[in-house]
């Protein structure tokens, strides 16, 4: 074999030529872990493998074979040395293959680390064939050692399948946007959206008076829930508004009739009701989430209990569509001083459902305090059970970053939507069986927000807060779907709603804030793997869902704020 290939490159060439196989397998190896645009471009070129095959190392010895066999012809061609073809190579492999966005940095290594190496190997006085033997042998065990990151990145990615995205049509009911707005209390429908026979979607306007204070910077527009026949919904700022249900279905004009109550009594936090300038994004305090059940409405809300320090609240309040007297139910028993570093309240969690007939299940993220989510004696960054006659709690699950939704499947199982940090949304299954760990900040799919993106990768890394790939190699729970770098960069995930479920399949839906998007998903409970996901662009920022009948679900979009009946037509 050696006489063949002899016949074809020089002694040296064929040293270069292993060598430089070698030098890149283990460069591109070592440095996966920050090449997230890298990786997904190799989903593009190497869409002939399987997913087995793509998210492994075999991929990256493909392209350091094509990178090397260049290096060779264009030395050849060009009668230049090895190391300026190298260079050539590396630049026009990733050129061909679309690969962009690598690090200028890493240029250095092949500018100082790849010859010093090759000169080190050259000078090494091993007879040939043992040099040659000795890199291939290399290369072989090199590529058959998977390190823990390909495995954990690839058990995840089959289960981390690509949304089908569904086409739609658009038919505009009013084209005069200057009369939508003009109607005080009212509901005005707006348009409809067909997506294929799978889903259409009923716009309302949701305007103008009902909202006007509570649509302030960076705050959510607010909640809804269902009680009786009846849509509650609060605003960011606690205003709370009635409307019949049944009116969305039978009138294009809707009365939307102020509820009148004691919040603003109650909660003396201001920067629930304005901004606090001295964040440039506002500090996002506001309600977090409101839930009706057995007369009682429970509204959750960032609470100020000692001069500037925050935590997350619970009112309860007997329901009633003229005025509901709220009491103080529950509080976090520490406060967080906004002086903090990185304090942030929107990173605060907040979504109620029942745990059973005399317990709430509640979440709370960690404000941006990444050590308390993995404290043991910290209430933040967990799921907390909640008893509904006397407050007393006790924590269900921990390693949460900021929980937006949860929804019971059965008796001790949940299933949440949790946001991540950059590209590091989640959904995960919630045990309560015992107290299980789900991670945050020691593992999770995305980077930090203060990371730099663009040609020069710079992702902060953090002592506290090192963002490992896998979960379960450090005793942690893994996401049941992630949305990562693969997927979509800026997300958001908001509420879930279950569709249906049984022993063996779960059928959901949740949203998605910065990217518009109503996801019906299928998740196989029995063998653990998502079935399918679908994705239908509702081209604005889904920040709730109501389930109201079994096909029929209410949407609260954000931006412009609207109402939007969601029916299911295959369900």
């Amino acid at each position: 074999m050696f006489e063949k290939l002899s016949k074809i490159f020089s002694r040296n060439d064929l040293i270069y030529f292993f060598y430089s196989i070698l030098f890149y397998e283990i460069f591109f190896k070592l440095t996966r872990r920050y090449y997230y645009f890298f990786e997904n471009t190799l989903d593009y070129y190497f869409s002939f493998f399987s997913e087995n095959y793509f998210y492994s190392s075999y991929s990256f010895l493909v392209l350091s074979i094509l990178i090397s066999l260049f290096s060779i012809l264009i030395s050849k061609t060009l009668s230049i040395n090895h190391f300026l073809s190298n260079l050539l190579s590396f630049i026009c492999i990733l050129f061909i293959l679309k690969i962009s966005d690598f690090p200028r940095t890493n240029f250095l290594y092949l500018l100082v680390l790849f010859p010093l190496v090759y000169f080190l190997i050259e000078k090494l006085k091993v007879n040939y064939i043992l040099k040659l033997v000795l890199l291939i042998s290399t290369i072989f065990l090199s590529s058959i050692n998977h390190s823990y990151y390909f495995e954990a990145r690839q058990t995840s990615y089959l289960s981390n399948i690509t949304a089908q995205d569904y086409n739609f049509t658009v038919n505009n009911l009013y084209q005069d946007r200057d009369q939508l707005y003009d109607s005080q209390y009212k509901i005005t429908e707006l348009r409809t959206i067909t997506f294929n026979e799978e889903l259409v979607s009923k716009e309302f306007i949701l305007c103008c008076e009902n909202i006007k204070s509570s649509f302030t910077k960076g705050k959510p527009i607010g909640y809804i829930e269902k009680f009786d026949d009846n849509l509650m919904y609060i605003s960011g700022t606690g205003d709370l508004f009635v409307m019949s249900i049944n009116s969305l279905n039978t009138y294009s004009v809707t009365d939307f009739k102020r509820v009148n109550s004691n919040f603003r009594d109650l909660v003396k936090n201001e920067y629930v009701y304005g901004i606090d300038e001295r964040f440039g994004w506002g500090g996002w305090e506001s309600v977090k989430n409101i839930f009706y059940d057995k007369g009682n409405l429970y509204i959750s809300y960032i609470d100020e209990t000692d001069n500037d320090c925050a935590t997350l609240s619970i009112l309860k309040g007997e329901a009633n569509l003229i005025d509901i007297k709220f009491s103080k139910f529950f509080s976090l028993d520490e406060c967080i001083p906004r002086t903090n570093d990185n304090y942030t309240g929107i990173q605060s969690g907040g979504a109620i459902a029942n745990y059973d007939d005399e317990n709430l299940i509640f979440t709370t993220g960690d404000f941006r305090q990444r050590l308390f989510p993995q404290n043991q004696n910290s209430q933040y960054g967990k799921t907390l059970k909640i008893n509904k006659n006397n407050g007393e709690y006790q924590i269900l699950s921990m390693g949460h970053r900021n929980p937006q939704g949860i929804k019971k499947i059965q008796d001790d199982l949940f299933i949440s939507t949790e946001h991540g940090p950059r590209m590091g949304d989640e959904i995960n299954l919630i045990d309560t069986s015992d107290i299980k760990n789900y991670g945050w900040p020691i593992a999770s799919y995305g980077v930090h927000y203060d990371s730099n993106f663009g040609i020069n990768f710079i992702f902060e890394e953090l002592t506290n807060a090192p963002l490992h790939k896998s979960h379960s190699e450090y005793g942690f729970e893994e996401p049941i779907y992630y949305f990562g770098f693969d997927k979509t960069i800026e997300h958001g995930i908001s509420d879930i709603e279950i569709i249906s479920n049984n022993e063996s399949t779960l059928d959901f839906m949740f949203g998605s804030l910065h990217y518009g998007r109503l996801y019906i998903a299928s998740y196989n409970l029995v063998n653990s793997s998502m079935q399918s996901l679908k994705s239908f662009n509702i081209q604005n920022r889904i920040r709730d869902l109501l389930k109201i009948s079994k096909n029929d679900y209410i949407a609260l979009l954000e931006n412009p704020p609207r109402l939007a009946v969601i029916t299911l037509k295959n369900n």
